[in-house]
């Protein structure tokens, strides 16, 4: 029944988490096909609020950031046309959250 973790204000554990959450979000969809499953109502609902944050969008590294982190730990090699790309930016929701608030 609350907007973020202990209440309806933004707390130091909704700033611990949430960037969290993004890192499993793309690099998950991107390395290992992983989707949030939709049926996480309460998740998605918390993403939802924190991505109407302007602390989070603004601070929030682009999704080829978050990817290209998890490639250099891995040893891989990025390829010269990932590092030119337009900055893409995950933040979309299932309809049926959005619809919801």
């Amino acid at each position: 029944g609350h907007t973020f973790l202990t209440g309806d204000t933004m707390c130091c554990f909704d700033c611990e988490l949430m960037p969290r959450l993004q890192h499993i979000r793309v690099a998950g969809k991107y390395f290992l096909d992983f989707e949030i499953p939709v049926e996480l109502e309460h998740l998605w609902r918390y993403m939802y609020h924190m991505y109407q944050l302007d602390a989070f969008t603004q601070s929030c590294p682009a999704d080829q950031d978050i990817i290209n982190h998890y490639k250099l730990q891995q040893g891989m090699k990025m390829k010269k046309h990932e590092e030119l790309e337009t900055p893409t930016f995950t933040t979309s929701i299932p309809v049926s959250i959005a619809t919801e608030d």
